[in-house]
């Protein structure tokens, strides 16, 4: 009986982490999926499709998208690994190994960036196109920007209020 009541405060506590792991594996998911939503009306609004355009468009956007995060989330994995050969004093063949899987991943980053500007390409304009270039760049800037003010303890906003100004 002892026993019992010695492994239940253990079990809750299993329980309670095993959740609360859980709900923030759901709102980094759901910030991820919100991300992308923002990430979609901004580029939609920047390029200014017709509805069979954009809808094309973000068929492929979509499927791009799905496989870089495959890719980032292997690559992540990747440096991690690396690292940890390299706090451990991994041997150079060791190294070159971990090297080489990292340097695929990149690759096949690029790869799966330029089928899809090469699909993009051939479905907008030159000037939709161009628009597009611009804006790839621009929003990630804009991103990195408003997480380093966030991380420096600012609202991110950098007092203007809402962060709109992605052109």
């Amino acid at each position: 009986m002892k026993m019992i009541f010695k492994t239940l405060p253990v079990l809750f506590l299993v329980i309670v982490f095993a959740n609360i792991h859980t709900d923030a594996q759901e709102m980094a998911l759901n910030s991820k999926e919100r991300f992308l939503q923002l990430k979609k009306i901004k580029l939609l609004e920047t390029l200014e499709m017709d509805e069979q355009t954009a809808n094309t468009f973000l068929i492929k956007f979509s499927v791009m998208e799905k496989e870089m995060a495959k890719i980032r989330d292997d690559f992540d994995e990747l440096n991690s690994q690396l690292n940890k050969l390299i706090r451990q004093d991994a041997s150079e063949k060791e190294l070159e190994a971990a090297i080489k899987k990292v340097e695929h991943n990149m690759e096949q980053m690029l790869k799966v960036r330029k089928t899809f500007m090469s699909e993009a390409k051939k479905l907008l304009s030159t000037n939709q196109y161009a628009k597009y270039l611009l804006f790839e760049f621009k929003f990630e800037k804009q991103v990195h920007r408003l997480l380093m003010r966030k991380h420096r303890g600012g609202n991110g906003d950098g007092g203007r209020g809402k962060p709109n100004d992605w052109d």
